[in-house]
């Protein structure tokens, strides 16, 4: 979908991002370009996994949970299983459940953001990721923790108000 200007190993730091819906794709991209992050965009799994068999190595991956045929777990599974195992995870979703929040949790996700999610957010989010990541080496499982916490409460809140 979005092609880089340099070649992905010229990139230092950049993000992959996972979104059937390519207008919240474009405005992922976009927004995190205009924070100096680097991103490529892909419309689903496959292609994801497309990208990093050609070489991306990207320092933050942001997948939507519910992407047609190949989802946002398989790809988070994909990926630790073939690529580094340190690359964190910010998983989207426009109605996140607690079975995918779990999942999710044992998966080692650093973040999960429900949509509509504010850019600025967004933007935090794959900055500390990318920071934390580098700085330790492997995400902070303690800063995840919370996030998952939030999530946790949002998913249960959301479950609650049907009843």
């Amino acid at each position: 979908m979005n092609q880089p200007s340099v070649p992905i190993s010229a990139q230092v730091q950049h993000a992959l991002v996972i979104d059937d819906d390519q207008e919240f794709l474009a405005e992922i991209l976009e927004a995190l370009s205009n924070a100096g992050i680097a991103a490529l965009g892909a419309t689903g799994g496959m292609e994801a996994m497309q990208l990093m068999n050609d070489g991306c190595s990207p320092a933050v991956v942001l997948a939507d949970l519910a992407l047609p045929g190949y989802g946002g777990l398989d790809v988070v599974k994909a990926i630790r299983e073939s690529a580094d195992r340190r690359t964190p995870f910010i998983v989207l979703s426009g109605r996140v459940t607690l079975d995918e929040v779990v999942k999710a949790v044992r998966m080692g996700v650093w973040d999960i953001l429900v949509k509509p999610v504010l850019t600025n957010s967004l933007v935090d989010s794959c900055r500390a990721a990318i920071l934390d990541s580098s700085v330790r080496g492997a995400p902070n499982r303690e800063s995840r923790d919370v996030r998952v916490a939030k999530a946790l409460l949002a998913a249960m809140s959301d479950d609650l108000s049907g009843l």
